[in-house]
């Protein structure tokens, strides 16, 4: 699933969240799937987990308890096979936006465990 979301960045007209939640979707066939943000999802998000067989639940942002959202408020820790850690490592060099910043200041010194 990992290397299905990258890939969705090497076509500019796949890289947006529809897209992105077609493979979510898809690894989640037949679970039941939380969708937290701030406004309710379009038709379109909920006709794409029907596709699907997933039963989207929206829970609004605002509605999280806020010790929730400090408990799971950053990634401490990603476990990345060889090749996906090579592939994240190229895509960030490479990168053409500025989000690669982003998320090096998000992931501080990138420690490889062998």
């Amino acid at each position: 699933m990992i290397q299905r979301l990258v890939n969705l960045q090497r076509d500019p007209a796949m890289d947006d969240l529809y897209s992105w939640l077609d493979v979510v979707f898809a690894y989640a066939a037949g679970k039941p799937f939380v969708y937290c943000s701030r406004y309710h999802p379009s038709p379109r998000v909920f006709g794409l987990a029907r596709t699907h067989g997933v039963q989207l639940v929206w829970s609004p942002l605002h509605e999280i308890p806020p010790a929730l959202l400090e408990r799971h408020g950053t990634w401490r820790l990603l476990w990345l096979s060889e090749s996906q850690s090579e592939c994240l490592a190229e895509r960030l060099a490479t990168a053409k936006t500025d989000r690669p910043a982003a998320v090096r200041s998000l992931t501080g010194p990138v420690t490889r465990i062998r």
